[in-house]
């Protein structure tokens, strides 16, 4: 690599990258936004019509399905998305591969794409409302959502709290007794901005180290769909265990320990873990 090209990429390295504009932007790709309806159907369709319906109506945990069976099948969307995104991620690492808009490579919007499909579909799986029925892929609980959900995917230090504590039905049930550790709105809105700018932080990083990767030929290829397969299912099954345990182990004790984590991090601010 030339010195020329390791100072283009230097220079590529230090803009920040805005990770909404990533996400609002991905989410307009066709094939990224999932299909709440669609999606549970073809999950259970070998159930009763009754139940069906009763999963689309309630969510699968509210209308009876096992924890045994939601993770075998969260595991097996986690498979089919590593192996589907590691595939497209080494033939857009090869050098000259397509290029998206502003400072994104194509392997790097396609990855985040793929991560963006997997939280969706195992949102879904755990009982999440369909984040789309009442707004445009930039609608800002649509954003908010998927931003917490990518922080857990990223190992981002109080995304996994805040998750389980926005989404875990008793959590709900007993805030309004935990006065002194309310998940606020202002506590919420402050952690969601700060776990996007951490998970802006680690795409820039990504972006200089696969740009860096694509001036070896053949080699590039091989190391941004290596990374992606490396990375992918253990981020699915960290998301995949935060919203288990939300939904079928989380207790009193639990939401009071993740509320002393957030109101922690609020001050300290996250970061990235993992």
């Amino acid at each position: 690599m030339t010195a020329n090209t390791a100072d283009s990429v230097s220079k590529r390295d230090t803009r920040q990258i805005d990770f909404n504009d990533v996400l609002v932007t991905a989410l307009k790709i066709p094939g990224v936004k999932i299909d709440r309806k669609s999606f549970l159907r073809e999950q259970f369709r070998t159930k009763p019509l009754e139940s069906v319906n009763d999963i689309l109506a309630s969510g699968p945990v509210d209308a009876g399905i096992s924890q045994a069976e939601l993770r075998a099948i969260a595991s097996r969307i986690v498979d089919t998305a590593t192996l589907q995104s590691s595939g497209m991620s080494f033939l857009t690492g090869l050098p000259g591969g397509l290029t998206m808009a502003a400072t994104i490579p194509a392997d790097i919007a396609q990855f985040y794409a793929m991560d963006l499909r997997m939280a969706q579909q195992i949102a879904y799986l755990y009982g999440e409302p369909d984040l789309f029925q009442n707004g445009l892929p930039d609608d800002g609980r649509v954003k908010n959502q998927l931003t917490v959900f990518c922080g857990v995917m990223f190992g981002v230090s109080g995304a996994t709290s805040l998750a389980r504590a926005a989404t875990a039905k008793i959590a709900k049930q007993m805030m309004s007794t935990l006065p002194k550790k309310a998940l606020t709105k202002t506590l919420y809105f402050r952690l969601i901005k700060s776990i996007a700018k951490v998970l802006g932080i680690k795409m820039t990083k990504q972006v200089f180290a696969r740009g860096v990767s694509k001036f070896v030929p053949l080699l590039g290829g091989a190391i941004s769909g290596g990374m992606t397969f490396a990375m992918m299912r253990p981020m699915g099954n960290r998301l995949i265990d935060a919203l288990e345990e939300a939904h079928f182990a989380y207790t009193e004790e639990s939401l009071k320990a993740d509320l002393s984590d957030l109101e922690f991090l609020a001050v300290d601010g996250p970061r990235y873990k993992a």
